[in-house]
């Protein structure tokens, strides 16, 4: 939803809103308003059109002479080939700060020599058959030509994709190898006394990050091998660190026996209703954080390589 103060600026400067966006044409370019999360709220300022290298030095150079980072409050400048994207803090005043930031920067993004109605993905300028398109939640003008050749090419990556083989055995080897080595810091910082149901992140991190370096292929039907995973992982994470803490209380006499004994120990262990309840607690936590890691990871890779077509959107 487009915020308030937002939409005012948006109408008052003849821009659209739509997809959670506001658009429009301000001083010949494409210009999208937008808010954005990545961490804490930035509202920002994105123009579409085409950079070269002094088009892009006189752009920051106007940008360093006014201080405009600090004036304006500014989160980040990127300036790119095919766009200028400008984020800034919100926090109190912020429409006070962007209106007269969009009123100053527009008429320097045209002395700079970036070029008005022109298609960001061919760099030609526009005849009369542009369309806008909405595209990674910015809008952007193009030759309707470019716009179906771009469409036509991420399809065919994404059936490339659905049709390869997702190495799928070679990702889970990795998975196992990097689940089980991740399992170290949770059985040292457990024998140590600590609480260790958060480093469950770590683990299914691991667990991920051994998929994909062996090779794996990100697919939905790989979830539910990786959650049996995490929970092998945790349990064995847990074995291990009472293990540890039998093995070094053996070892300075506070126990009676050799290490050949742990597993007797430990069967007495589950004896105590108490070392149950610590037992349970510290899988079952340990199992929610990795699996939030597991999912969370795993949604921004398939998100990466979903049907990014369908966010191809058409605008007014």
């Amino acid at each position: 939803m487009v915020n308030s103060d937002l939409k005012k600026l948006a109408v008052k400067k003849g821009m659209k809103i739509s997809h959670n966006i506001c658009y429009g044409n301000l001083n010949g370019y494409t210009v999208t308003l937008r808010d954005i999360n990545n961490g804490r709220m930035i509202r920002e300022l994105y123009i579409s059109t085409v950079i070269n290298q002094d088009v892009k030095n006189k752009i920051l150079e106007a940008l360093n002479s006014a201080n405009a980072q600090k004036q304006y409050k500014i989160d980040f400048i990127d300036v790119n080939d095919s766009y200028i994207s400008i984020g800034f803090v919100v926090s109190m005043g912020i429409m006070k700060r962007l209106e007269p930031f969009i009123d100053w920067f527009m008429p320097i993004v045209a002395a700079s020599g970036a070029p008005e109605s022109i298609c960001p993905e061919c760099g030609n300028p526009m005849q009369g058959d542009e369309v806008k398109k909405l595209l990674g939640g910015h809008a952007i003008c193009m030759h309707s030509a470019c716009a179906q050749a771009l469409i036509n090419n991420v399809k065919a990556e994404e059936e490339e994709f659905k049709n390869s083989e997702s190495n799928a055995g070679k990702g889970l080897l990795g998975s196992v190898i990097f689940g089980l080595v991740s399992a170290i810091p949770w059985a040292v910082v457990y024998a140590l006394g600590w609480f260790v149901g958060w480093l469950g992140a770590l683990i299914g991190a691991a667990i991920v990050k051994g998929y994909t370096m062996f090779g794996g292929k990100v697919k939905k039907s790989v979830i539910p091998i990786m959650a049996l995973l995490v929970i092998i992982c945790v349990v064995f994470a847990q074995f291990l660190g009472d293990g540890i803490q039998l093995a070094y209380y053996i070892s300075n006499g506070t126990l009676y026996g050799e290490w050949s004994d742990i597993p007797e120990y430990m069967s007495l262990l589950f004896e105590d209703s108490h070392y149950i309840k610590t037992f349970v607690g510290n899988i079952l936590i340990g199992i929610l954080f990795a699996g939030l890691g597991v999912w969370g990871i795993f949604k921004t890779l398939i998100k990466n390589v979903s049907s990014v077509s369908k966010t191809i959107v058409d605008l007014e």
